[in-house]
């Protein structure tokens, strides 16, 4: 793994109105919970643009709810660097048979 630190990132959250008053203390997603947090873990979902920021948000609702669009200036350190990474060109899976029951 290759680990890099990205300085001075301008990232994207959006938040719904009851949560932009603490907009970073990730209670939302602590709530509810979310692809990277159980619930009760606190996070906070950062894009790093605005589109993204808004489809992330708009997947509450395929009309778009009310939402408060915020920016920070982040560093980050360490991060996994997934950007050096070669593409996979192929997967390939081998289903084992299922196993016969002896009952």
């Amino acid at each position: 793994m290759i680990f890099i630190r990205l300085e001075n990132l301008t990232a994207f959250p959006m938040h719904a109105p009851k949560w932009a008053v603490a907009s970073t203390s990730g209670a939302g997603a602590a709530r509810h919970g979310g692809r990277a947090n159980l619930p009760g873990i606190a996070a906070v979902y950062l894009a790093l643009d605005v589109e993204t920021a808004v489809k992330e948000y708009e997947q509450v609702s395929s009309l778009l709810p009310p939402g408060t669009l915020a920016n920070y200036e982040v560093t980050v350190d360490p991060v996994v660097n997934f950007r050096a990474a070669k593409p996979c060109t192929s997967v390939r899976f081998r289903f084992a048979p299922p196993k016969e029951s002896n009952t």
